[in-house]
């Protein structure tokens, strides 16, 4: 979870809208948000 923490400030916005469309897009968007996360640290 630890990871997740600086991650859920990003993650709200992708998430939501990944939620909206798809059950599925919210698993490919949570690991192409922490994939930009890791590159933007």
């Amino acid at each position: 979870m630890a990871a997740g923490s600086p991650t859920v400030a990003h993650a709200p916005r992708n998430s939501v809208s990944s939620k909206s469309t798809a059950p599925g897009v919210t698993d490919n968007g949570d690991a192409g948000t922490l994939a930009l996360t890791r590159n933007s640290t």
